[in-house]
């Protein structure tokens, strides 16, 4: 009898139970790029910061020119009655005319000149003063004029404002016109006499004419004809 032979053949399957115990190496898995994007993230935020920078600073120098152009319009609005306190002021040039200058502590606005007096003295007084000076007490015509000259003083001063009784009208003195109704003026009227008028740094006011007060001069620029330009 023959033997039949047995042929055993051992099969290496990739998962049989003798290879559960052994480890192969796992495959290599491809990362996301995250550094990529966090350069590209921090390259965009520096960008946009160095934007907001330049215009931030262009914002901030046009509003600064635009603040000090402001200035310069407004103060060459309002401030074009210039002072000058020695022995010059300004006079607007003119090539057909040629203006005598207020000469020593005058100070001119447009074609008015003023004189603010460093003694105290009673309407009589104050009035010849300002006659030997070829010029009047001031007078005041409008709001303007009251904005220019009290920043100027800082104690009472007399001015050319009076009234001949309690039941006449308050005129100046170089004209006889009455005293506009725009101007700041605060009459006292329980003090009798008080027929002549003073300037405070903030209002007009009235007192008696004896009382001695600080005045102010007022003239007008004087012109001549300038020969030379014809």
């Amino acid at each position: 009898m023959n033997e039949n032979r047995v042929i055993y053949t051992e099969l290496n399957l990739p998962y049989s139970k003798k290879q559960k115990g052994k480890t192969y190496p796992a495959q290599k898995r491809r990362g996301f790029p995250w550094h990529v994007i966090a350069v590209f993230l921090g390259i965009t935020c520096f960008l946009l910061l160095l934007a907001i920078t330049g215009l931030g600073y262009m914002f901030f120098q046009r509003a600064s020119e635009c603040k000090i152009q402001n200035m310069e319009d407004s103060k060459e609005k309002n401030t074009s009655c210039t002072k000058e306190v020695e022995d010059h002021s300004i006079v607007p040039p003119s090539t057909e005319i040629a203006c005598v200058q207020c000469q020593g502590k005058w100070s001119c606005c447009g074609e008015n000149c003023y004189y603010f007096s460093k003694e105290e003295k009673t309407w009589n007084n104050r009035k010849k003063s300002c006659q030997d000076l070829d010029s009047s007490l001031v007078k005041i015509d409008d709001k303007d004029e009251q904005k220019f000259i009290q920043p100027q003083i800082n104690y009472n001063h007399g001015v050319g404002l009076q009234k001949k009784g309690a039941s006449h009208t308050w005129k100046w003195l170089n004209d006889n016109a009455e005293l506009s109704k725009n101007l700041d003026f605060q009459q006292m009227p329980d003090k009798p006499d008080t027929n002549c008028g003073y300037l405070k740094p903030t209002t007009i006011m009235n007192d008696v004419c004896t009382k001695a007060f600080y005045y102010i001069c007022e003239r007008k620029l004087t012109c001549l004809a300038n020969k030379n330009n014809y």
